[in-house]
């Protein structure tokens, strides 16, 4: 890929990778070393730190990149606030979130870019691999179940979200028009931790969307920061979110997830069992 070929009219880049990070400073190392052997230059990198206690700022100038932006918040605001602040800052036609402790398949920068020069889609999904970086294997070799690309016009969000809604609860998943982020009310989906799915689905998507068969990312599945909040999300947030969208059908969205999935005694009696909520988390979430 040359400049002349992806650069926009104006000299902006065609693609912004966004991350959003809080005192993973190491493990946000081991992501720009792989991000930046596959830059380009119609690609910059965004990194929005929510007031880090760590060396994350030394770790990020430590590159010495003009394509690496670093923003420091003078607090941390949350995984949708912060993300936001990276389309803000952003110059991208593109936006890719990206997670701090992730990483890009062989050839996965140069595969997107020609996706989105070729289609020029309103929403690129990324196919993934799951993986234990500990012991170095493979847990899950295809996140979406596809080996080919698939495409979806204006019109056919349904089956989009039936295909990829269970995967994008993972933001590294997602590339997204960065225009099209910013016509949409963020502050709406704000605090549910999943607001790019709010964002995605909240209208139709005029130019299209795709979803690469070709797994691009690689995703560390056994370092999750979202386990003390799990119960919360998982049975309170992502319900109220996905029946909150109403361009899609009823009985879409009720093959994601169950509108009042907490009335269910044997799935509570199963979380409790394993320990992922406690009395004061039932009291808040639930009772």
């Amino acid at each position: 890929m040359t400049r002349e070929a992806n650069r926009q009219n104006d000299g902006r880049p065609l693609l912004s990778i966004c991350i959003a990070t809080v005192d993973r400073a190491e493990l946000l190392r081991q992501t720009l070393a792989c991000i930046v052997k596959q830059l380009t230059d119609d690609v910059e990198v965004v990194v929005v730190d929510g007031a880090s206690g760590d060396h994350t700022e030394q770790v990020v100038r430590s590159f010495e990149r003009r394509d690496i932006r670093y923003c420091r918040l003078p607090r941390k605001g949350g995984v949708d606030h912060d993300f936001h602040v990276g389309v803000l800052q952003s110059e991208g036609e593109y936006v890719w979130f990206f997670c701090d402790d992730d990483f890009f398949e062989d050839g996965a920068v140069e595969a997107v870019l020609e996706r989105l020069q070729r289609e020029s889609p309103d929403v690129l999904v990324v196919n993934g691999i799951g993986w234990d970086d500990q012991s170095d294997v493979i847990l899950k070799d295809n996140f979406l179940g596809f080996t080919t690309d698939r495409h979806y016009s204006s019109g056919q969000e349904a089956v989009f979200f039936q295909d990829v809604a269970a995967y994008i609860t993972y933001i590294g998943a997602v590339v997204v028009r960065r225009s099209l982020w910013l016509q949409r009310p963020h502050d709406q989906y704000a605090g549910s931790e999943l607001a790019h799915i709010g964002i995605l689905f909240h209208a139709t998507l005029p130019r299209g969307a795709i979803a690469t068969g070709k797994p691009l990312v690689r995703l560390r599945l056994l370092n999750n920061q979202w386990t003390a909040r799990a119960f919360r999300i998982w049975m309170v947030n992502w319900p109220s979110l996905v029946w909150s969208l109403g361009m899609l059908p009823r009985e879409v969205r009720q093959a994601i997830v169950s509108r009042r999935p907490w009335r269910n005694l044997g799935k509570l009696l199963v979380l409790r069992a394993s320990g992922d909520y406690d009395w004061s988390g039932f009291d808040a979430c639930i009772r």
